[in-house]
């Protein structure tokens, strides 16, 4: 399941990949997002963030959807820092490698907490470090919202074939 949540006036972006599982469209949701928004974060790089969490149940993408994600990102040309928040020490280590080795031009790093990553987040995208915990942790907890929200409604009825 992805979900997004956005603040015009930072401007920031929190992004949630949560539950078991993901479908295409919420890759593509995402993906779309990321090309959106570039030319508005490009336009003010210096008060932009942006951050991902990837929780621990929801599984890895397939190899077409990680394809598309480093095509994405290669084309980004803003500079706004995107944390990654992970469980996982190797996407974490991958991450690393994506930003040591420049395939994307903009800071990116992965946490494993989301304090550890809005603490970076605070001192690589020109917000004081003191504003970016208030600009981004109220989008993470609406996000959670939109979870609970989300798992809570019930799925439409599908008959078995």
């Amino acid at each position: 399941m992805f979900i997004e949540v956005y603040d015009d006036d930072v401007p920031a972006v929190v992004w949630l990949f949560c539950g078991r599982s993901n479908t295409d469209e919420d890759h593509r949701r995402w993906l779309s997002s990321m090309q959106r928004l570039d030319p508005v974060m490009a336009a003010r790089p210096l008060r932009a963030v942006a951050l991902l969490i990837l929780d621990a149940d929801n599984p890895p993408p397939p190899k077409e959807q990680r394809e598309s994600i480093t095509t994405v990102a290669r084309a980004i040309v803003g500079h706004t820092p995107l944390a990654v928040v992970t469980s996982s020490a190797l996407a974490r280590t991958i991450i690393a490698g994506l930003h040591l080795t420049r395939v994307v031009r903009f800071p990116l790093k992965g946490f494993a907490d989301v304090d550890s990553a809005v603490r970076w987040l605070g001192t690589h995208s020109g917000l004081p470090e003191e504003e970016a915990a208030p600009a981004l942790l109220p989008l993470v907890a609406e996000a959670r919202a939109k979870e609970g929200r989300q798992r809570a409604s019930p799925q439409p009825f599908r008959p078995r074939r």
